[in-house]
């Protein structure tokens, strides 16, 4: 099949990329070996972990005891499956705005093994053992990376020392440029010097998706209190580059 873009990966990088470039106009489809995309950020390290630090303080009540003088027990085995189920829950969460944030830009999500090959061609082999062939005008590399661990620097530190969100903000990105500057499009040149940080433990407080709303949400409404979120408004379909003032384009870069 035929795109204006092919992107491997669906982690922040290719996610941004390739809304950013259906945006405004191109065919694009993503491919990923995973069958949830989102890539490591939502799927095994930065939600996932930061969901099992929040849930463990709020169960622990860690954060009040200096006021309180108290904390709570939990029997292990409760508390663990607590951990895991409020994991599970969230990662989910993270999962489908991922999904829906793809569906309603129009990008096509193919899972497979990715392999490029000559004349801007992406090779995909599926999980049920066929194959297909995509072509591209653009063909974006966004698969991530692992960092260098040095043999004579010991890792022995549990915790964070760069880690999400913050450089999946920088590479969400990095994504939207690339996509722009692939098709020459003047909305967004150059990286954000100061990346945004945040911790993303209660995705059920924001705007639902789709017909559905969340039980915390409507609990939150019933008693009067405005829940708002900073999900943007759907696209009103395929702009050019040449339609896009500057208002629009920070209303629109949480593409």
């Amino acid at each position: 099949m035929r795109y204006d873009m092919v992107v491997i990966g669906a982690g922040p990088a290719g996610e941004k990329a390739a809304t950013q470039a259906a945006y405004f106009g191109r065919r694009v489809a993503v491919v990923d070996r995973r069958e949830a995309p989102g890539g490591s950020v939502v799927g095994s390290a930065g939600i996932p972990t930061k969901t099992l630090r929040e849930t463990a303080l709020y169960l622990t009540g860690f954060r009040r005891r200096e006021v309180y003088g108290v904390g709570m027990a939990l029997m292990p085995e409760v508390a663990l499956e607590r951990l895991k189920s409020r994991t599970a829950e969230v990662t989910k969460a993270m999962t489908e705005v991922v999904r829906e944030n793809l569906r309603r830009n129009g990008v096509e999500l193919v899972q497979g093994e990715a392999s490029i090959g000559g004349d801007r061609r992406v090779a995909v082999r599926h999980p049920d053992g066929a194959s297909s062939l995509l072509e591209a005008e653009v063909v974006l590399v966004a698969t991530g990376s692992r960092p260098l661990r040095p043999a004579a620097v010991p890792f022995d530190a549990a915790g964070d020392v760069i880690g999400p969100p913050a450089l999946a903000s920088v590479a969400a990105e990095q994504g939207r440029v690339a996509a722009c500057h692939a098709f020459g499009v003047p909305f967004k040149q150059t990286v954000d010097p100061l990346p945004p940080y945040g911790v993303y433990s209660i995705p059920e407080a924001g705007p639902s998706t789709g017909s559905s709303t969340h039980p915390l949400q409507r609990a939150h409404q019933d008693r009067g209190v405005q829940v708002r979120g900073l999900r943007r408004p759907a696209a009103p379909g395929p702009v050019s580059a040449t339609e896009v003032s500057s208002e629009e384009a920070s209303r629109w870069s949480s593409v």
